[in-house]
């Protein structure tokens, strides 16, 4: 589908362009609810680069965003899990469960753990996979 633009489309571009205090974002929103059409910021982009290859003078701008308003970074919260206490043995299942501990019941013969942590583990291609 070919969505070429107006002339009025452009010269309202141009416009947002050079006051350069709207993001292409923005100026694709702007463009939208003037025109009614679904330009996207990679479509401004795009076609201002088309109009600096055609000798338009449309200088390269830096971001109106100003350093202020970026979003406040979050410090991520660490969450220390518990550390398993007693190692299981090799014939005990080696699941671990959510207060860190072990399941410890004996395990199936050719697995870590025991069936039916091995059921949860392992999805057989004979059985549906259980979600």
């Amino acid at each position: 589908m070919v969505n070429l633009w107006t002339s009025a489309e452009d010269e309202l571009l141009i416009k947002l362009w050079k006051e350069g205090t709207l993001t292409t974002s923005r100026i694709a929103d702007k463009i939208n609810s003037v025109y009614g059409k679904g330009r996207t910021k990679n479509s401004v982009i795009g076609r201002i680069n088309s109009m600096v290859n055609k000798g338009m003078d449309l200088e390269r701008r830096l971001s109106p965003i100003k350093p202020g308003l970026t979003p406040t970074k979050v410090k991520a919260k660490v969450i220390e899990l518990p550390q398993p206490r007693e190692l299981p043995r090799d014939s005990e299942c080696h699941w671990i469960g959510a207060k860190g501990l072990y399941c410890k019941e004996r395990i199936r013969k050719g697995s870590s753990y025991c069936e039916h942590h091995h059921a949860m583990v392992y999805v057989s291609y004979n059985r549906p996979c259980r979600r």
